[in-house]
């Protein structure tokens, strides 16, 4: 978390999408940017 913006790191980002879609009724956020991550970080 930094600036006010939280990083998620997955290597199943349609899932995360749909957790986040979700957790838009409970909280504002917005998603700013969705990448791919094949698990090398």
């Amino acid at each position: 978390y930094e600036d006010g913006i939280l990083r998620i790191i997955t290597p199943f980002p349609k899932e995360a999408i749909e957790l986040l879609e979700g957790c838009k009724e409970m909280v504002d956020l917005e998603i700013i940017d969705v990448r791919e991550n094949p698990g090398e970080a």
